[in-house]
């Protein structure tokens, strides 16, 4: 809905994030907790939560994704997202941006992969050593891992941050994989999360506008 339509009722709130308008922005952004949204009548606003704790705001033709996660954020989307919405609905939309890998995973092997904003990681069932000796889950293709170091390394070009063992391009069951490690990730405004005991394999949100620049 636009603005210029919701006039006093427009949200002031979304989860932890405060939503403040300014005539001085051109393009929505977040400083610290607080998400600024232009004043512009043009821009629409559509929520994702009854109470707006997640929104997607229409801008100037861009597309924005706001609220809070686990805490506020503001990230660019590709322009078909909100398409998408309204062609699939909210859980459609949600879905849309679960990488495909992760999902094709999770329907072969089953288990659950784990989050931290815009980065996905899926447990896999191997040890790195069952990975190197097989020639059914390798194809018969040794690796050498590669170690962060105690300052660790940008996953995708993030600004989230991975300390470990990983290998990047795996061939695992003739499917090659971006990154697959065994670690710690740690990001601004997110908990760590610990990918033990088994190799994970990495992916990013789809949709994504500038994904290195994700929020």
């Amino acid at each position: 809905m636009r603005l210029m339509e919701l006039g006093s009722d427009a949200p002031n709130q979304a989860g932890k994030a405060k939503l403040k308008y300014s005539s001085d922005v051109q393009t929505p952004e977040r400083k610290g907790k607080t998400i600024v949204i232009p004043s512009d009548p043009s821009v629409e606003i559509f929520p994702l939560q009854e109470d707006y704790s997640q929104f997607l705001l229409s801008c100037n033709l861009d597309v924005w994704f706001g609220g809070t996660d686990e805490n506020p954020f503001l990230v660019r989307m590709s322009g078909s997202v909100l398409n998408e919405l309204f062609r699939l609905g909210i859980s459609g939309f949600y879905d849309l941006l679960v990488p495909s890998l992760m999902k094709n995973l999770k329907k072969t092997f089953g288990g659950e992969f784990v989050r931290q904003g815009d980065i996905f990681a899926y447990p896999l069932s191997y040890s790195w050593e069952e990975i190197k000796s097989s020639k059914t889950i390798c194809c018969g293709a040794g690796f050498t891992l590669q170690t962060t170091g105690s300052k660790g390394i940008h996953v995708f070009g993030t600004r989230h941050m991975f300390s470990g063992e990983y290998i990047d391009q795996l061939k695992l069951f003739g499917t090659t994989l971006p990154t697959v490690a065994e670690g710690m990730i740690a990001a601004p405004d997110h908990k760590d999360i610990k990918l033990a005991k088994k190799p994970h394999v990495l992916a990013q949100t789809n949709g994504l506008h500038h994904p290195q620049a994700a929020d």
